[in-house]
């Protein structure tokens, strides 16, 4: 039997990413394994919603970077990850 020692789960906050997030969650209390909950910020979709409306004083860079960074806070206690070693990293993508 395979044993992991290390789970990465990487999210797009869609249904799909939760699915894989709790399959991600079972094998690391499994193997009592560590889980990497990552979410790589797009900076520039093409595809921004109308419904967001961006703090003009603030660098959007760091403010999608917060946001998103909240967002996996939130994911980690929904899910119960305070319970298994885990830890949350936000990427850039890069061009």
């Amino acid at each position: 039997m395979t044993v992991y020692h290390h789970i990465l789960c990487a999210t797009d906050f869609s249904h799909h990413s939760q699915k894989a997030l709790e399959r991600a969650t079972t094998l690391t209390r499994l193997h009592e394994a560590r889980l990497t909950l990552l979410h790589v910020v797009e900076y520039f979709p093409e595809d921004i919603p109308v419904d967001v409306v961006y703090p003009e004083a603030l660098d959007l860079e760091s403010y999608l970077a917060e946001r998103a960074r909240k967002r996996l806070a939130e994911i980690a206690h929904e899910t119960g990850l305070e319970a298994v070693g885990h830890e949350v990293r936000i990427s850039a993508r890069s061009a």
